[in-house]
């Protein structure tokens, strides 16, 4: 199940809060441990590990939003490439 307001749609799982921004094109994902952020305007990966306080961001080498049907999601961080599918209902 997911909330969606002002074109920012929030779903919980278990353990983690993600939240999809349609006018920014931005992921973000948060749970204890780390705050995650896939820009895809600026094709830019940001991740903050909150016990250090240590950041790290990367250029992402594919990076899309479609929003359909569905919205999906994919990126490519180096030769790792994660896709996240919201089917809408």
């Amino acid at each position: 199940m997911c909330e969606i307001n002002n074109n920012v749609i929030t779903f919980k799982e278990k353990d983690a809060t993600n939240i999809i921004d349609l006018n920014n094109k931005i992921y973000t994902r948060e749970n204890n441990d780390y705050l995650m952020e896939v820009n895809v305007k600026t094709k830019l990966f940001k991740i903050t590990l909150k016990e250090k306080n240590n950041n790290f961001s990367a250029k992402l080498t594919k990076c899309s939003l479609i929003n359909k049907d569905k919205i999906i999601l994919k990126y490519q961080l180096d030769d790792e490439e994660k896709e996240i599918i919201i089917q809408i209902l």
